[in-house]
């Protein structure tokens, strides 16, 4: 853990840990079952974001509950997502990615592949306040319509 700590200054380490408490396992039947309904039927989406000198941090949920982030930093990509039976966490270097946005999706791509690694739904708007501060962590956007 205190690799991943490392990573981050103090102020990156409280906008997680207020973000970043653990979701609690299903107790019934019928949650274990909404779970999967949850998974299969309802994407996540970045509601809000946080920000400092130096990182941004989408919040990412489902069906109105909190289920991970996407941590944007002058050096990494960090994210950790996990709603229903689905799950996924990623670490890349900023280098290694490009971003894309299209049809209401933010779209994280691999550089070396040009293959998706994963895409979540994310409002114009929201995209359009985030974007300035991408740019500042020097995150590079691929866009064929030229309009964002």
């Amino acid at each position: 853990m205190s690799k991943f700590n490392s990573l981050f200054s103090c102020n990156q380490k409280s906008i997680l840990r207020s973000i970043n408490k653990r979701l609690p396992l299903p107790k019934t039947k019928n949650e274990m079952i909404d779970n999967l309904f949850s998974s299969l039927f309802y994407s996540p989406y970045i509601k809000n974001y946080k920000t400092d000198n130096s990182s941004l941090v989408l919040e990412v949920y489902c069906k109105n509950k909190r289920c991970g982030y996407i941590n944007f930093t002058n050096e990494r990509l960090i994210s950790i997502i996990s709603f229903g039976i689905r799950s996924f966490k990623g670490n890349a270097k900023r280098e290694a990615v490009y971003l894309h946005y299209n049809d209401k999706k933010l779209f994280i791509v691999n550089k070396a592949t040009s293959k998706t690694i994963f895409k979540i739904k994310c409002s114009e708007e929201v995209f359009r306040s985030i974007k300035a501060k991408l740019n500042t962590l020097k995150y590079t956007f691929l866009d064929k319509r030229n309009n964002h």
